[in-house]
């Protein structure tokens, strides 16, 4: 089952999530550390693995630029 979560470090996007996560026997996450965080911490009992691993927290300054604005 597939689902996207708009943000996972936000409780009220988490909780929008209940019911596909509890159906399942796992979650992967393709979001950043705290979206990992959120959701492990949120299904305690829930396997939750990350699915990438964050080099930094940017934003698009332009097409192809990134600006670092913290590291992960």
């Amino acid at each position: 089952e597939e689902l996207t979560i708009e943000r996972q470090c936000d409780n009220v996007f988490i909780e929008e999530a209940a019911d596909a996560i509890n159906r399942n026997d796992a979650v992967l996450s393709l979001g950043c550390g705290a979206g990992v965080q959120a959701l492990a911490e949120r299904y305690a009992k829930k396997p939750v693995y990350p699915g990438l691993n964050t080099s930094f927290i940017g934003i698009l300054e332009d097409r192809g630029i990134w600006a670092e604005k913290c590291a992960a």
